[in-house]
């Protein structure tokens, strides 16, 4: 086993025993635990600057730093404090902690740290001679897998000698209980925390019984690994709670390093496939209202589901060592976490949805889950979960933006404005500074700084996938064979001032989504129309925090005026100026790109709460592209971060040459129903229920000739199940083209499946036949692209 030392001189005010702060080590696993290719850094090892350094600085004058006098939960009376206050001695005190102490020790916050230590040594005190801990009032297993969290990060900042018997005693006490108290819902869901400590522990204890307790957990748990690999969300055995799958992503990795089994290794990405698919969003997650639930605009996603998923990433990227899902990581930190966050954090959003025109009270007609407030800025927006639990985003984020690797070296595992400091080699210390805008600008600029000699060790730095020319110099020498989706590993001797200089040219990228829609990416920022936002106080707090509805104060319903066939780059003008404000505040954000686009005048807002307020809307699902609009005039209109507003439209229809066939309007149609519902193009769509029904024939006309992308928006009707057999055959200009639809229950959500073909100029027949299971039918589109 190898350790490396790290050293951290923290002020740390105490209210039992001093913290003795002594030498830390990162620590391999032990056999028979797989060894990980990086090691995690303790809080405070990175320091945040610039823009991140902002985001924290607002959560400890926003919400975070004035939580526990904003939620009763949290005051002097807390269960957590040996209190009763109501609902006090569950999860939400501790997962506020969890945040707490990671803002703390990162901002390296005398005044945050104390609060801190008061919750962590009434947790330490409150351990009782069989092991149990925290308030004798719940003795459930959930809220003390986040108090495991919480120490491990408290005993690595500070080597607390009381953790480590702390912990041993409560895991002998949860071996011994477990078998007669078994894991209940929560806790099935999110017992991978549990085996992920205990594995741990084990590393620097040695104690065999702990692999013994983490194999009970496991036995009775959700069988996660099965779930992930065949998209088993929605089946018998299954979950599809939003927040139970984030979390739960990180069971399969963590699991792994005990099985070495492929089985276990692979399900990471393929989770990542199946729910983006089926669930998939443009801001890197998927919906959950509070279930998982499809590809619609108006789905939310909640931010307990987003910090979740990024710590999962986070301790994913640590055993696995794939650069492919830090570049996950960036994008739902980039995007969909400011997006539930208002520019100040003295509010949050609960839900957020990709096309969210307006924010007001009511119930929003989401798949399952609606809270009233569920999408309106506040300090209680929805359940109160995400209140507490959002306040490790950041922090984690930051935490993990930097790891050790296992030949004693360092990797660049996320970027922004930072400084490490963290020990190479034989334990010699480094620090290596990263000024950058990152990720509103496209280059960072690394110095390293050594306290002793040059030293040899190899630095490995991440790779975007997305970008195609990156370039990276070292003391102005520029470095071949770099790969996207990779870590470029340069081993060779250190000076003191060396300079690394990276550089990772984005390119502006249409992505497509919910009725062919498009969404702008460029880099690991999400791009969606700037609507200009009127804040109404629809609740008083103590000010700052108040609740607000916020209503649109501009246009929304636009559809892009581009050309998919020519190059988008010179279609969307994208504009940097540097500045130090707030980069999610859409009136300081230094990034905008300006497009043209036409108004969609017919594309409007239902009414999603007609039993109780008829005020109550969200945007209809956008209008199918591609859209007809020759006669109407061309507008500029800017495009800004997803996070930045908290009103936005992130999928727009398209203009685009290319043709449009509403199933429902076909000339001929055999053996199929037409069916009504709102959340497809037009309102209607076809099923399909026996062999050889659809479409015999009609007409569509190809405006020019080329490349077309054409596809084919389906879905199986409810609570069938998908097999991956042919399902459709689509005839056009003579002919056959055969489309596949991917295994698992879709229940009721339309998906596309797309082909790239060559079509000639003209009007051509075609003919949609059902050769498989019953299915349904929305539409049928074709745009016409570059050559593929």
């Amino acid at each position: 086993m190898k350790h490396y030392t790290i050293i951290f001189f923290l002020s740390v005010l105490t209210f039992c025993p001093p913290v003795t702060v002594k030498a830390q080590t990162y620590t391999q696993n032990k056999a028979p635990l797989k060894p990980v290719p990086f090691l995690r850094l303790p809080y405070g090892a990175v320091e945040a600057t610039g823009w991140l350094r902002q985001q924290l600085e607002l959560q400890k004058s926003g919400l975070t730093g004035n939580a526990e006098w904003l939620y009763k939960e949290l005051g002097s009376n807390s269960a957590w404090l040996g209190g009763n206050e109501n609902k006090s001695d569950w999860e939400r005190p501790v997962y506020y902690v969890k945040g707490l102490l990671g803002l703390a020790f990162t901002l390296k916050d005398e005044k945050l740290i104390s609060k801190t230590q008061k919750w962590i040594e009434w947790t330490l005190n409150s351990q009782q001679e069989n092991g149990q801990f925290g308030p004798g009032s719940n003795d459930d297993w959930w809220p003390r897998m986040v108090v495991l969290y919480y120490l491990r990060d408290y005993y690595e900042i500070t080597n607390d000698q009381r953790v480590i018997p702390f912990l041993l005693n409560y895991f002998r006490y949860q071996l011994q209980k477990i078998d007669g108290q078994p894991l209940l819902y929560w806790a099935k869901a999110r017992a991978g925390d549990n085996i992920d400590v205990i594995f741990w522990l084990y590393n620097r204890t040695g104690a065999a019984w702990l692999l013994d307790l983490s194999e009970k957990l496991k036995q009775q748990s959700f069988q996660w690994t099965s779930i992930f690999n065949k998209n088993l969300f929605v089946e018998k055995g299954g979950d599809s709670h939003n927040v139970n799958v984030a979390q739960a992503r990180k069971f399969s990795p963590v699991w792994f390093q005990y099985t070495w089994s492929d089985t276990d290794r692979v399900a990471y990405a393929n989770a990542e496939y199946h729910l983006q698919y089926e669930h998939g969003r443009i801001d890197g997650m998927y919906s959950g209202t509070e279930p998982l639930s499809g590809r619609l605009s108006r789905q939310g996603i909640e931010l307990c589901g987003v910090v979740e998923q990024m710590l999962s990433d986070e301790i994913a990227i640590s055993i696995l060592g794939d650069a492919i899902i830090a570049d996950h990581l960036e994008k739902i930190t980039f995007n969909a976490l400011p997006a539930c966050l208002s520019p100040d954090i003295t509010q949050l959003q609960y839900y957020q949805t990709p096309n969210q025109a307006i924010s007001n009270n009511g119930s929003r007609n989401f798949y399952k889950d609606n809270y009233r407030n569920g999408i309106m800025p506040g300090p209680h927006s929805g359940y109160p979960c995400c209140n507490f639990n959002f306040h490790m985003g950041w922090p984690y984020f930051v935490k993990h933006m930097w790891m050790a690797t296992a030949d004693g070296g360092l990797a660049a595992i996320a970027y922004g404005p930072n400084n490490v400091t963290a020990y190479v080699a034989d334990s010699q210390q480094i620090n290596i500074k990263s000024k950058t805008n990152y990720p509103f600008h496209d280059e960072i600029e690394m110095t390293v700084t050594l306290t002793g000699d040059p030293v040899i060790f190899p630095m490995q730095l991440r790779i975007p996938q997305w970008c195609k020319n990156p370039v990276v110099t070292i003391n102005g020498k520029f470095m071949s064979d770099i790969k996207p989706g990779s870590f470029y590993i340069v081993n060779r001797e250190w000076k003191n001032g060396d300079r690394i200089n990276l550089k990772f040219p984005m390119e502006i990228v249409v992505s497509r989504w919910v009725n062919n829609t498009a969404g702008v990416e460029r880099g690991p920022l999400v791009y969606s129309l700037k609507i200009e936002e009127e804040w109404k106080r629809f609740k008083d707090y103590e000010a700052p925090f108040h609740e607000y509805e916020v209503y649109p104060g501009s246009k929304w319903n636009y559809a892009l005026d581009i050309d998919l066939s020519k190059n988008i780059n010179s279609q969307l003008v994208f504009s940097y100026k540097p500045s130090d404000q707030n980069p999610f505040n859409p009136v300081t954000s230094p990034v905008s790109i300006s497009v043209k686009a036409k108004p969609v005048n017919s594309w409007g807002t239902f009414y999603t709460d007609k039993g109780r307020d008829t005020a109550a809307t969200m945007p209809e699902e956008p209008p199918a592209s591609p859209v007809q609009m020759n006669n109407i005039r061309t507008e500029t209109i800017s495009l800004i971060p997803y996070g930045a507003g908290h009103l936005r439209l992130a999928y727009l229809p398209v203009t685009g040459k290319g043709f449009l066939l509403e199933a429902e309007n076909c000339t001929q149609i055999n053996k199929a129903v037409i069916r009504d519902t709102v959340t497809v193009s037009g309102g209607k769509y076809l099923l399909f229920n026996e062999a050889n029904s659809g479409v015999v024939s009609s007409t569509v006309v190809v405006p020019e000739e080329g490349y077309y992308d054409l596809a084919v928006h389906y879905a199986s009707i409810q609570n069938s199940k998908l097999t991956g057999n042919i399902i459709v055959l689509l005839q056009i200009a003579n002919e056959e083209y055969l489309f596949h639809a991917l295994p698992g229950k879709m229940n009721g959500n339309f998906l596309t499946t797309r082909k790239k073909i060559f079509l000639r100029k003209g009007a051509h027949a075609i003919s949609l036949l059902n050769k498989g299971i019953p299915f349904a039918v929305d539409f049928i589109s074709a745009d016409k692209i570059s050559n593929p």
